[in-house]
């Protein structure tokens, strides 16, 4: 059957050609289209084009090599690259590589995260171990519950109940108890009470020095230069042991 037009309720043709085929209903068990398939509903088991410009489209299964969509829904889409401009995942998107120049996510678990710049603008709760290979820079307070480890620790104010420092240096150093084991202080050492088993000063000043030790052991206190009083006078308890 050949013409310019042909009209028919229904057809069945072997193979059908032409420029343009119209009708309200057309059904292909396999069909090659040169140029574009189009109409308002096209179904099929299985529908193979190099491309497709779809408003919608629907299946169980959809595979292709690439595709560019303006809204792709469905339970689970599988590739081996998805390239999103944008997308929203209503419950959670997953694979072994996930890259793209940002993720804005309410929640997310990662076996491990990557990034060349990581912003967090709210609060940032790490379950398990925290490792910073490089420099980190706090803009306000940090607090740890825990322990804080490291070979340097700087901050204009550092505070803490306890600490166990291997060196603790800086301009000032307050608290309200300080236990050092040792420590060399290269300007002053200075509080309300400063009380230790042994100490060493090169200049001793105050205004009271209160040494006291049990009778009949070491000597309480060992001076090897200049000792004066004020006016009320110089009084010492105990042996008093003056070298040469």
């Amino acid at each position: 059957v050949s013409g310019t037009t042909v009209i028919a309720s229904t057809g069945t043709f072997t193979s059908l050609t032409g420029t343009t085929t119209t009708g309200t209903t057309a059904n292909f068990i396999s069909g090659l289209f040169s140029t574009q398939v189009s109409g308002t509903t096209i179904t099929g088991i299985t529908i193979g084009a190099p491309t497709g410009t779809f408003t919608s489209l629907t299946g169980t299964t959809i595979i292709g090599t690439t595709g560019n969509f303006t809204s792709l829904t469905g339970f689970t889409v599988t590739g081996t690259t998805v390239g999103f401009v944008s997308g929203v995942f209503s419950t959670q998107l997953s694979g072994t590589t996930i890259t793209g120049n940002q993720i804005s996510a309410t929640s997310g678990i990662f076996e491990t995260l990557v990034t060349s710049g990581h912003v967090v603008q709210n609060s940032l709760t790490v379950s398990g171990n925290l490792n910073v290979l490089g420099s980190g820079v706090f803009a306000s307070d940090v607090t740890i519950t825990g322990t804080l480890n490291g070979t340097t620790l700087t901050g204009t104010v550092i505070t803490a109940t306890t600490g166990t420092f291997t060196s603790l240096t800086g301009t000032t150093t307050t608290g309200t108890t300080a236990n050092f084991v040792s420590g060399v202080f290269s300007t002053q050492v200075s509080g309300t009470t400063i009380t230790g088993d042994t100490g060493l000063f090169t200049t001793l000043t105050g205004s009271t020095l209160h040494i006291t030790t049990v009778s009949g052991l070491s000597p309480a206190l060992i001076c090897s230069g200049v000792v004066s009083g004020d006016a009320s006078g110089f009084v010492i308890k105990g042996p008093l042991i003056i070298l040469d």
